[in-house]
């Protein structure tokens, strides 16, 4: 995908209200600006794992939580690797990532480093 080498210039921690009757916690994920003028969410699903999403895409609940401080030059691959679970498996991945809050402050974490 054509995302994954642009360099991250700046972010922003996102969270929004879980879909559904029943959640004990919001929805985590972290947003990037590129140098290329793209933006992209970067969080985990049960279904799909650690994902990278056009903000485009994003539903109105979305808000940001506070911006994250981008040290050095880092691409959205980079972050995205850094935020995901061990494995390819969806379910697992999400798991091992550590659901969505553990993604989101692994991505916060690489953004900082």
């Amino acid at each position: 995908m054509s995302y994954k080498n642009e360099i991250v210039t700046s972010a922003n921690y996102v969270t929004r209200p879980k879909e559904g009757s029943f959640h004990l916690a919001d929805h985590h994920g972290v947003t990037v600006k590129t140098n290329q003028g793209n933006e992209y969410l970067i969080h985990s699903t049960p279904g799909s794992g650690v994902v990278v999403t056009d903000t485009k895409h994003m539903s109105k609940n979305w808000n940001v939580d506070h911006s994250i401080p981008v040290k050095g030059e880092k691409t959205v691959h980079d972050i995205h690797k850094s935020s995901s679970g061990r494995t390819t498996n969806p379910l697992i991945n999400y798991m091992s990532s550590g659901t969505c809050i553990n993604t989101a402050k692994n991505g916060e974490k690489a953004l900082k480093k």
